[in-house]
């Protein structure tokens, strides 16, 4: 028999916590190398000493995501396509190293109310589903940079959304919005992308604090005027009103000074004569009209 000292086990109980404490985190791209397509490949691959990285699951039949998959604790990105599941379990609280979960074309109507957990999160997508609500306390999720809730059924925000000071792509577009809490604390945010709601008015204030924001998607909503506030975003390239039912433009556009493009394409209530008093006070700006 191999006898061990206490003092080599205590010796190697600090290994194993240090190597844990050191993980190492994978971009998303260098991830992909790792991509498991099946839970029998991820069996495998335990069962040759490797680590479950990266699962990208597809076509699951249940209605539940299989439990098996919770328990691949050094997981770093999740990825389930056109499967059946209607929720995503409070199980998922137990991958805290996850960095990446993405799921599109599925029934899921809800995620967990406490996903706090899960504080290496960097990016979630839940995109062409039903979910109806997003946690309230999503703001916890401190290192989210990307938010991809398009093509649900969402009818509001959590106020802690605008704790999400490192979040820089925010897509919404396809759901029912009908009104936005502040957003003034998200000042590393570059893409909003609100188009295809029901908004029909913003408070003045709700974009101040937005310095980096570039590009702004407002596109088929109820909009009759915009707030004043557009004018203040300085670093902002393109601004998207297609399908609105504007009947004048902010003052001051010119402020505007990194502005592109603007899009006003089926814009009923505009006549050509104020877009042509526009173009004429920023003249360096692509209007598509």
């Amino acid at each position: 028999m191999i006898k061990i000292s206490f003092s080599t086990l205590i010796l190697l109980f600090i290994a194993s916590t240090c190597n844990k404490k050191n993980m190492t985190f994978y971009s998303k791209d260098d991830l992909n190398q790792f991509n498991l397509f099946t839970l029998e490949e991820a069996k495998q691959s335990v069962e040759s000493g490797k680590t479950v990285l990266s699962l990208n699951l597809k076509d699951l039949k249940s209605t539940d995501i299989p439990s098996k998959v919770f328990e691949y604790k050094d997981l770093q990105k999740l990825t389930l396509f056109y499967s059946m599941f209607e929720e995503i379990p409070n199980a998922i609280n137990n991958l805290e190293n996850l960095q990446f979960l993405h799921a599109a074309s599925c029934p899921v109507t809800s995620i967990p109310d406490e996903i706090a957990p899960l504080t290496h999160l960097k990016e979630i997508t839940i995109s062409n589903c039903k979910l109806n609500e997003i946690p309230a306390d999503i703001g916890k999720c401190s290192k989210l940079e990307t938010i991809n809730f398009s093509k649900n059924k969402i009818k509001a925000l959590p106020e802690s959304i605008n704790e999400l000071s490192q979040l820089k792509s925010l897509n919404l577009e396809d759901n029912y919005l009908t009104e936005l809490p502040d957003l003034n604390r998200l000042d590393h945010l570059e893409n909003l992308n609100l188009a295809t709601n029901e908004l029909k008015n913003i408070e003045d204030d709700t974009f101040d604090g937005l310095d980096n924001l570039k590009i702004l998607k407002l596109d088929f909503n109820k909009f009759s005027i915009l707030p004043s506030s557009v004018t203040n975003l300085h670093t902002l390239e393109e601004l998207h009103l297609t399908g609105n039912s504007l009947e004048s433009l902010p003052n001051d556009l010119k402020k505007l000074v990194n502005l592109k493009k603007i899009f006003l394409k089926s814009s009923k209530k505009l006549t050509a004569d104020q877009v042509a008093s526009v173009k004429a006070e920023i003249p360096h700006v692509e209007i598509h009209f």
